[in-house]
């Protein structure tokens, strides 16, 4: 079960990103919104086109002044090798051991996908889990719950 509700703040949290560098989730939050992808390791690997989509999204997603950030698990290297095989340009975290997962509930979800967009706030407005990952949540989707600051809903 998500341990965070839609309407409550989201918890700080740091995760090392495939080079090495610490990213802080509060210091994202003071450039703007988030939106943040649990992305299994299985899917990273072997649906490009997921992350090809994300990646072209991008320019809409900076217009609404928001960050976007998938977590995963794995090798860094491998992921290093898909971000730049793929030139993409989004920050890809790495969350071995789970710690992450597990704090937001998701590790009974490890084989899906769980997309949360955030405020600037760390107000949580939007969470959605594609628990068959066979209709994850888009990124316009993902935008629509910045742009209508009143839909507070969760996805289940």
């Amino acid at each position: 079960m998500i341990t965070i509700e839609v309407g409550n703040k989201i918890f700080n949290f740091s995760l090392n990103n495939s080079y090495n560098d610490v990213i802080s989730i509060n210091k994202l939050l003071l450039n703007g919104n988030l939106i943040i992808v649990f992305y299994p390791e299985k899917l990273f690997k072997h649906n490009i086109l997921d992350l090809q989509s994300y990646q072209e999204s991008l320019p809409e997603i900076h217009k609404l002044n928001t960050d976007l950030i998938l977590i995963t698990t794995g090798s860094k290297e491998e992921i290093r090798n898909i971000i730049e095989e793929n030139f993409l340009q989004y920050e890809v975290l790495i969350d071995n051991g789970y710690k992450i997962y597990k704090k937001f509930g998701l590790d009974k979800l490890l084989s899906s996908t769980t997309t949360f967009v955030i405020k600037s706030n760390g107000e949580l407005v939007l969470s959605y889990t594609d628990k068959d990952n066979t209709s994850k949540l888009s990124p316009e989707e993902a935008l629509d719950g910045l742009r209508n600051d009143n839909i507070r809903q969760n996805f289940k």
